[in-house]
């Protein structure tokens, strides 16, 4: 089970106990409302779940619509789409890997809707809503370069650690056509949509790189063997 749902589940759990247990609980000298306790067993978990759940949707859109983007890159490249990568300890979730003559290519995607701005080095970026009732609010969110950099690192260690000495390249693909990129610093591996639906294959084609045939049937057997 996700972990925030269980923790809400949890929380709704909890006071569904002390709601069954007497009428009113008294907690730190405050007497507590059954009523309380039900709005706290059902409608703020289910609140924050149901945000959550809208969350969920709109990365699976994303991730969608990039597996059906990357289907057009020509034969002779193998794509992973939502792995688990285990090496040793660690574990990481990748959206999609992508294995080619020309490179090994982690493929990070944010179905972000708004304007993004900042600076590429900074640890979190600006979004700015500009729909529905969130329109013109502004939120933070975790740079998914940093993101992408550090499943590249997870995935060179599993190659390196398995006698490939090969580093993975960073991608991070913004999927959803209206966003609005204002990035100080912008590398070019981050790519929009807004920039067009062809933008993410036409640069993994173009990246100069080189994988041998031997190389590349070594990673996508390491790369097999480490998803669980």
């Amino acid at each position: 089970m996700n972990r925030v749902y269980a923790k809400y589940l949890a929380m709704g759990g909890i006071a569904l106990l002390l709601f069954a247990v007497q009428p009113a609980v008294i907690w730190l000298g405050i007497t507590v409302s059954p009523f309380f306790l039900i709005l706290l067993a059902g409608v703020i978990p289910g609140a924050i779940l149901w945000r959550r759940r809208g969350i969920l949707r709109s990365g699976a859109e994303g991730e969608r619509k990039t597996k059906k983007l990357l289907k057009k890159l020509p034969a002779g490249y193998t794509v992973f789409s939502d792995i688990t990568l285990t090496v040793g300890e660690k574990e990481g979730q990748l959206d999609f890997v992508v294995l080619g003559k020309n490179g090994i290519f982690n493929v990070e995607v944010k179905n972000i809707k708004g304007k993004v701005t900042g600076n590429a080095s900074d640890a979190k970026l600006s979004l700015q809503k500009d729909y529905g009732a969130e329109k013109n609010r502004k939120k933070t969110l975790y740079n998914p370069l940093h993101q992408a950099k550090g499943q590249c690192n997870l995935l060179s260690e599993c190659l390196r650690k398995n006698g490939l000495p090969v580093e993975a390249q960073p991608v991070v693909w913004l999927s959803f056509e209206g966003v609005e990129l204002v990035l100080a610093g912008r590398p070019e591996y981050l790519l929009s949509a807004a920039e067009g639906e062809d933008t993410l294959c036409r640069y993994i084609k173009g990246y100069s790189g080189k994988l041998s045939k031997k190389e590349q049937e070594k990673a996508e057997q390491i790369i097999r063997g480490a998803i669980r």
